[in-house]
């Protein structure tokens, strides 16, 4: 049997206070316990918490750890593809954590113009042992030319049990990694109707009034089919899924790291199970609220 192990990313976004306050004996707390559990890839980026979750990981750097980043925005957050700023973002990280494991273009999708000088400059941290593997992490429903994509040895979807995305289903000489296996919280067991966010949080601005009624109607078409715990549904989604190569799971406490420990063990989900979650999809994406889903 393949080891399921091998496909999961402990994703770090959670741990940098963006999505809420976190503390950071806590942070390392987890951080180690993964380690010690043999889970030792992680997706980090220098836009989590402006540089905190940088700075925490080059403390393990002596655990010979993956650690897999992100490049194309600034010090502000903003974004930016030019050379000059991709350079002093790889050089940073590289600086903290020694060689990386996989780069990502962080959600380009107009702002590049000159592909081939991004491409070239990528390769070339490679052929410096800067970088192992180069890859793009994609803005949602953004897909550049198939000629783009083929440069690259990783690329990164949002794809879960809600959006499949169009690289799924297709045979691609690149890795395929998803992310938001629970569509940052949604798919979660405990998010309702009531779930408020703070300010703070990125979903403040978007997952409420009727985008949120439209969501939760999502919910329920999907429970129909498996259950209340939609939420182990969409990670046996993505594990046993022969078409996608890596996932990256996300946790903020000790109760999520145990429970992303537990899912290899999960059992396969029907074929009828999944045909009927591919309808689902093509009803709800050719809908009139199309721009109001997930």
């Amino acid at each position: 049997m393949k080891d399921l192990k091998k496909k999961i990313v402990l994703g770090t976004w959670s741990l940098s206070g963006d999505l809420g306050p976190v503390k950071s004996k806590q942070t390392y707390k987890l951080i180690d316990h993964s380690i010690k559990n043999g889970f030792k890839e992680f997706d980090i980026a220098p836009t989590y918490g402006f540089g905190k979750i940088d700075k925490i990981f080059s403390k393990f750097k002596s655990e010979k750890i993956r650690i897999n980043t992100k490049i194309g925005y600034d010090s502000e957050r903003k974004k930016n593809f030019s050379i000059k700023v991709l350079r002093k973002s790889i050089y940073t990280s590289y600086n903290y954590h020694g060689k990386l494991n996989t780069v990502f273009l962080h959600n380009p999708r107009n702002e590049i113009k000159d592909w081939n000088k991004i491409i070239n400059f990528m390769k070339n941290l490679k052929e410096k042992k800067v970088i192992k593997y180069m890859g793009i992490s994609l803005a949602r429903d953004y897909y550049p030319e198939s000629s783009i994509l083929k440069e690259f040895d990783i690329i990164q979807d949002e794809i879960n049990i809600l959006r499949s995305g169009s690289l799924l289903n297709k045979k691609n000489n690149f890795k395929l990694m998803a992310r938001s296996p629970l569509a940052t919280g949604i798919l979660s067991n405990k998010f309702n109707i009531n779930s408020k966010y703070s300010k703070q949080d990125y979903r403040y601005s978007w997952l409420r009034g009727k985008r949120k009624k439209i969501i939760i109607s999502q919910l329920d078409d999907l429970k129909k089919i498996f259950g209340k715990n939609i939420m182990n549904a969409s990670y046996s989604y993505l594990l046993h899924n022969n078409n996608i190569d890596q996932i990256i799971f996300g946790f903020k406490d000790f109760l999520q790291l145990e429970n992303i420990f537990k899912i290899t063990s999960l059992k396969k989900l029907s074929k009828k199970k999944i045909n009927l979650l591919r309808a689902l999809e093509i009803k709800n994406y050719s809908s009139k609220n199309k721009k109001l889903l997930y």
